[in-house]
């Protein structure tokens, strides 16, 4: 065997040896985190994990990202991260590491805003946002996938709403909800769905195409993409300009067929859009009733019988 040979066989090994010492590293600071379930010193025991992350090598760093992300599928870990100062490593991943990194990045930052609200505000307010759009509007199927659900979880706090709005998401979700894969349509429903409750939002939505999108995703869309449509609905229908913009696309006839025939979750939503569209509108009022759609069914029921026919 030639020097050259024997030089790149000697690269090769200690190539492997060093991803084998860094997989029993991490294996070794995982099982650390684990360890401090329920103690008093958890948050020391998460600080090696986010020191790689800040600190590690490359590929230290993806393994770390992907170890807090599992980690922080459990409510407790997820307190520990967020309060060991796990979310400004994270954030930082996000915005500066390589598309593997920020994929766990912004996995780990989805289970950490999934369940925990001030962890919600505590990520927005690390800058976790603008980034987050960014791979909404220009990343990989699977950076995207993984930045619609983190924008979804971070809409779920009042504050955050308009800041993403602002930050240019509503646009990219309405693109989405209308060509994405199955679960990034069914993510970008929930997403417009929650931004759509505050009111300069519930504007941009109907300016932007998003009335008639989620017609379609009712017309078309599997059950949770019509739930989640008619949710975004029935908020978009609490502005006087939109309750015009959706019937005029259709949007009464397509309520009043899951109103009637869809399951309980669209039934309930469906109904609720359409409490706000027949509001001082005789024409929508007419179409439901004539539809045989009870938009008060414990008024319906105590209502007294017509009188018999003698």
């Amino acid at each position: 065997m030639e020097s050259t040979d024997v030089i790149k066989v000697h690269e090769k090994s200690l190539a492997a040896c060093v991803v084998k010492s860094s997989e029993v590293a991490i294996a070794h600071e995982v099982a650390l985190a684990k360890s401090g379930l329920g103690t008093s010193d958890a948050l020391e025991k998460f600080k090696p994990l986010l020191k790689r992350v800040a600190e590690g090598s490359e590929s230290m760093k993806e393994e770390a990202a992907s170890a807090l992300r599992s980690l922080a599928t459990n409510s407790t870990h997820s307190k520990s991260i967020a309060m060991a100062g796990g979310i400004e490593p994270l954030v930082a991943l996000l915005r500066y590491g390589n598309d593997f990194q920020k994929e766990r990045a912004t996995g780990a930052l989805w289970n950490l805003a999934l369940y925990s609200e001030p962890n919600r505000l505590a990520i927005a307010n690390c800058g976790a946002i603008e980034p987050l759009v960014a791979l909404l509007k220009s990343g990989n199927e699977a950076l995207k996938t993984e930045a619609i659900s983190t924008l979804w979880h971070l809409a779920l706090h009042a504050e955050n709403k308009l800041t993403i709005a602002k930050a240019g998401a509503i646009e990219p979700l309405i693109e989405t909800s209308r060509s994405g894969s199955r679960v990034q349509k069914e993510q970008a429903a929930s997403a417009l769905w929650s931004l759509s409750v505050h009111p300069e939002n519930c504007v941009a939505i109907a300016l932007t195409g998003g009335i008639e999108a989620m017609i379609t995703l009712i017309k078309s869309g599997t059950d949770l993409q019509k739930e989640q449509a008619a949710g975004t609905l029935r908020n978009l229908a609490t502005n006087a300009d939109n309750k015009l913009l959706i019937s005029r696309a259709g949007g009464v006839e397509v309520l009043i067929l899951i109103a009637k025939a869809g399951n309980e979750v669209q039934k309930e939503r469906a109904i609720g859009a359409l409490k706000s569209l027949v509001k001082d509108n005789p024409d929508n009022e007419q179409k439901v009733t004539k539809a045989g759609v009870i938009l008060d069914p414990a008024a319906a029921a105590a209502a007294p019988p017509p009188p018999k026919k003698k």
